[in-house]
């Protein structure tokens, strides 16, 4: 889509101050560029969470049904007679323990008692006698255990959770650096012997900083919210977040997974009481929950968004100078989850950005992406009405003609896009893998233009 940056890396009418400096020859970046690095690599974890869960997972579920390979070790030192053996001892102690099984429960009916089944089997060969009672030790943990799928994407909603942790104490070390007045209200106090150990009063600072971390990151997301709402001048999550109660939800969801292995408590349900839009109904206590695929993927969008949203405000809150740079960052943030398809998240923050006061080329950019989001999730009559209003008039033709792709009209989008393409300011490679031109591209097969997107593999082309 073209989301370029204006300014580069830092606004040039920042002070340079403001942007690095100096100290013993080695350089320091300054507190902006360290925030915009931490929710840079906030995202790129956040986005292998999310590839691990929509492709390594399926692929792993999809092989379960293969013997696993401790299972191959188990009869590969048998004999060929003793794997014979094997074979028949196993479907033999299968028939014997069903049969077994319901005699002891139809005897339970008639005559209860207070004991439990037992089952004995013996074997003939000691060594198809041990191969035999490995498997069934091996069968038995793979019974009680959870499969790997379930616990894998368990871990990715632990590991997410973990990862914003990190990346909200990157925001407040940069309200620190920035509101020197937030840790006023510390109540920790210094001995004279801890005074001695500062060899300066920035290390006290720094001292009094990481302690208000740690005591900050331990508490509840609610606790963090009231935080953030005074030491960044107003900012909260609830406020600025749409999905504010799906992101409290997917933190009460990662504790119990955490310490109950995902068994539902009272906190929790009290939690999801308060969202109106739960879906999967209000959990009774002590309930499993089972985190899907389409769960852990609407909340690892979920942080994507929340992520890049709390940078912007909080930046534009306490750099209105580097407002240029914020918004840069804000405007590349859309590109990436525009090519990474990451439609709700592209949603979410394409609305916030809308919020702002931008110029008019990037509040097109904005809302364009907003469109194709929501084009790509409920469809082109989610859209169309607004699209069909938009006054191009005045635009950049390589921002005008996205009004003709959106709405499907192939015949005037197809004209537009070979003029781009003919002037240079659109190239074959964009159009060919473009998530926007999606549709349009199987229209573009005829002609030199179509023939160059056709080769480069625009994936409705294939």
């Amino acid at each position: 889509m073209g989301a370029e940056s204006s300014s580069g890396e830092a606004s040039s009418d920042a002070p340079q101050s403001e942007i690095s400096s100096w100290k013993g020859g080695v350089i320091n970046v300054g507190a902006l560029e360290q925030l915009l690095s931490a929710a840079r690599r906030f995202e790129a974890q956040v986005l292998s969470f999310s590839e691990i869960n929509q492709t390594v997972i399926p692929e792993l579920e999809k092989s379960k049904t293969r013997r696993p390979r401790h299972f191959r070790s188990l009869v590969s030192n048998l004999t060929a007679e003793e794997k014979k053996i094997f074979a028949k001892a196993v479907e033999d102690f299968g028939d014997r323990f069903i049969s077994s099984f319901n005699a002891w429960r139809e005897a339970q009916t008639k005559f209860p008692t207070s004991g439990t089944f037992q089952f004995s089997f013996t074997c003939d060969s000691p060594a198809v006698g041990k191969a035999v009672q490995r498997y069934l030790e091996d069968l038995r943990r793979r019974i009680e255990g959870e499969p790997k799928a379930i616990l894998l994407r368990k871990s990715l909603l632990v590991s997410a959770v973990s990862a914003f942790e990190v990346f909200f104490g990157s925001l407040a070390r940069f309200i620190f650096a920035i509101n020197k007045s937030a840790l006023d209200d510390s109540e920790h106090s210094f001995t004279l012997q801890q005074l001695s150990n500062f060899t300066q009063l920035e290390d006290a600072r720094e001292y009094l900083i990481e302690r208000k971390l740690s005591s900050l990151i331990r508490d509840s997301i609610e606790v963090w919210d009231k935080w953030l709402k005074k030491a960044s001048s107003g900012v909260s999550m609830e406020s600025i977040f749409r999905d504010w109660d799906l992101v409290r939800e997917a933190i009460a969801r990662r504790n119990l997974v955490v310490h109950t292995n995902g068994k539902s408590n009272q906190i929790y349900v009290d939690i999801v009481r308060k969202i109106p839009s739960q879906s999967e109904g209000i959990p009774s206590v002590g309930s499993n929950l089972v985190v899907t695929e389409a769960y852990l993927d609407s909340i690892l969008q979920g942080f994507l968004a929340l992520g890049d949203i709390l940078t912007v405000q909080v930046a534009l809150k306490l750099k209105k100078h580097e407002s240029e740079q914020v918004e840069d960052f804000l405007m590349r943030q859309l590109d990436e989850l525009y090519i990474r398809e990451s439609w709700k998240a592209l949603r979410l923050l394409s609305e916030f950005a809308l919020k702002l006061s931008l110029n008019r080329e990037k509040r097109s950019l904005a809302q364009t992406f907003n469109w194709i989001a929501r084009k790509r999730e409920l469809g082109l009559a989610d859209i169309e009405v607004e699209v069909r209003a938009w006054d191009t008039s005045g635009l950049a033709p390589r921002i005008a003609h996205v009004k003709s792709v959106l709405l499907d009209d192939f015949k005037v989008a197809k004209g537009e896009v070979r003029d781009l393409i003919a002037s240079g300011e659109l190239t074959e490679y964009e159009v060919s893998v473009e998530p926007l031109y999606e549709e349009l591209r199987p229209e573009l097969r005829d002609g030199a233009a179509g023939a160059e997107v056709e080769k480069r593999g625009g994936r409705s082309a294939e």
